[in-house]
């Protein structure tokens, strides 16, 4: 595995269909309004400045991974200690983004299905990516992240003659506080999960266009979002698109003529393969750098029966996942991947500027 190669641009497509993940389906501007189409540029704004931690301290330790950077930071024991919260952490991710599109799939396409049994399918799919390895998804996103860019611009266009500008209208009702405030959290979910790529940074076969790989991943990934949200607030109207839960579902029923339910369905299936993947992969390779192994393909179908267990444990109801979603997550995410980053990077940067610090590592 630590052979495996991506070029850029595959890992522009993984990223961004990273970052994209629940957001085909939920409404990432719920409670914006007609100022949502400002609060998505924020979001955007923000999603550069996270990707910045991240690619700087990919670019002061090339080739190491997220646990080998701690260790660099913090010591053997400390930074295996805190590697290990974080894994405990992209495990509850990975919960979390199964549920959701579980939740999706028995409301919309399969009501009459049992979540457990359809986190199950999405998850031995998403053990079969991770298991053929990081190449492999690489190469395949690059063909279904094109189709899922093609079957979102169809959708797009074919609203055009229904735009309604004045749908967004008036500006900055409540002021332009809430909808900045609005923006910046909607920069934290998901852009602030970079930190988490740290663990397939050192795959990219040039490390030089590590900054410009994830800066075009918060563009193609905030466009598409931005896309989204500007189509279903014009289509619905604001009172429908903030109501509505998966605004994408109304949006392609809304289409004239033919049923292209199918085409979300396949969105939905690339979005949760690809983000869950990813965040799978990053789970074994920190387990497997925790306790110094470098194969740690065994550890893939348990951490994938882990999640499977948090997804149908985690939350009583949907409705109670969106409320920490909106309201209790994103303080979680503040200090885990944006304070402890930035100290990491601190630390690496006084380490670099006085060798004899880096000693300290091996304590």
């Amino acid at each position: 595995m630590n052979e495996e190669k991506i070029s850029s641009y595959q890992m522009v497509m993984l990223i961004a269909g990273f970052f994209l993940g629940t957001s085909v389906v939920l409404n990432p501007a719920a409670k914006d309004g007609s100022d949502a189409w400002f609060s998505g540029l924020v979001a955007i704004a923000v999603g550069l400045l996270l990707i910045t931690i991240t690619a700087s301290l990919a670019a002061l330790h090339p080739g190491k991974s997220l646990a080998e950077i701690l260790i660099f930071c913090f010591g053997r024991t400390a930074g295996r200690i805190i590697c290990f919260f974080y894994l405990i952490f992209a495990i509850w991710l990975s919960g979390v983004v199964l549920l959701t599109f579980s939740n999706y799939s028995n409301s919309v396409s399969y009501p009459e299905t049992p979540i457990p049994f359809i986190s199950i399918c999405y998850m031995l799919v998403t053990v079969f990516a991770v298991k053929i390895g990081l190449e492999a998804m690489g190469r395949i996103s690059e063909v279904l992240m094109v189709l899922s860019i093609f079957i979102t611009a169809v959708t797009l266009f074919s609203f055009l003659t229904d735009f309604h500008p004045n749908a967004f209208l008036p500006i900055f009702t409540n002021g332009i506080a809430k909808p900045a405030v609005s923006g910046l959290v909607g920069g934290l979910l998901p852009y602030a999960e970079v930190f988490l790529a740290l663990n397939i940074l050192p795959n990219l076969n040039d490390k030089k266009k590590t900054f410009k790989s994830l800066s075009l991943s918060v563009l193609v990934a905030g466009g598409i979002m931005y896309l989204f949200t500007l189509r279903n607030i014009s289509a619905l109207g604001v009172n429908m698109a903030v109501r509505t839960v998966f605004p994408s579902e109304k949006i392609f029923r809304l289409m004239p003529a033919i049923d292209i339910i199918p085409l979300l369905d396949i969105n939905v299936i690339v979005f949760s393969i690809l983000k869950v993947a990813l965040v799978l992969y990053s789970q074994a390779k920190m387990l497997g750098d925790i306790f110094g192994l470098k194969e740690f393909k065994i550890y893939v179908m348990p951490l994938a029966a882990l999640d499977i267990i948090v997804s149908t444990t985690l939350y009583k109801d949907f409705i109670t996942q969106l409320y920490e979603a909106n309201n209790i997550v994103p303080f979680m995410y503040v200090p885990v991947l944006v304070v402890i980053p930035l100290i990491m990077l601190i630390i690496s940067l006084v380490k670099k500027e006085n060798p004899d610090e880096q000693s300290l590592n091996l304590e």
